[in-house]
């Protein structure tokens, strides 16, 4: 995905969240989707027992949100925490879904 592509088809914010931090937590909901510009980061549960099990790894060029959490409007289960300094272009849901209506651009990146 290309990175102006994404600056130009939607309203989205820079948001910087440092190495170790979190982006989203448990027990948060998912209001937004977060594009990947700079950095890397690890996407995991927690179960019962307290055993962390990761799900996958984003790295730039990718999406951050809690789909379950972001479709349902409850909150999430899984943590992000960023593996390095990351930059995130986050996109609100009803900025996604204005843009998305409007422009053909943005339905590319649904």
């Amino acid at each position: 995905m290309n990175k102006s592509l994404v600056c130009s088809a939607v309203t989205s914010k820079e948001v910087t969240v440092r190495k170790k931090d979190y982006y989203l937590k448990e027990g948060s909901i998912s209001n937004a989707k977060a594009y990947v510009k700079k950095g890397c980061s690890r996407t995991f549960v927690i179960d019962e027992s307290g055993k962390e099990h990761i799900l996958f790894f984003a790295f730039e060029d990718w999406w951050l949100a809690d789909f379950e959490s972001y479709h349902s409007g409850e909150p999430g289960k899984q943590y992000f925490q960023a593996l390095e300094d990351m930059e995130l272009l986050v996109i609100s849901k009803k900025d996604f879904r204005q843009n998305g209506n409007r422009n053909t651009k943005t339905q590319a990146l649904v």
